[in-house]
């Protein structure tokens, strides 16, 4: 059973930067020297989910909606091979699947 290659760091962040800009990934390791997977800048921001739903928070701890990242925001990074991982209550991290 093979799984499926995780997207490189810079094409997903190009791709989050496309479809939610409101979550301004970056590179991790500008949060903190020698991290390595993508840092939410825009973590404590809102972006539009859809016609039936207001804005919802890119991260929220308290897990608005049921969730606590952004559903589009979830399905990129889960359909890129990655994960999002909370750093503490406002900080939003991503890395690659093993």
């Amino acid at each position: 059973m093979s799984r499926k290659a995780s997207m490189s760091e810079s094409k997903l962040i190009a791709k989050i930067e496309k479809w939610l800009p409101e979550a301004k990934p970056t590179p991790a390791s500008h949060f903190a020297e020698g991290y390595e997977g993508i840092w939410f800048r825009g973590s404590e921001d809102v972006a539009w989910c859809g016609e039936t739903v207001d804005d919802v928070a890119i991260f929220s701890p308290y897990g608005e909606f049921g969730d606590i990242v952004h559903p589009k925001l979830s399905e990129i990074l889960m359909g890129a091979g990655w994960y999002p991982e909370p750093y503490d209550a406002g900080t939003l991290m991503a890395f690659k699947e093993w």
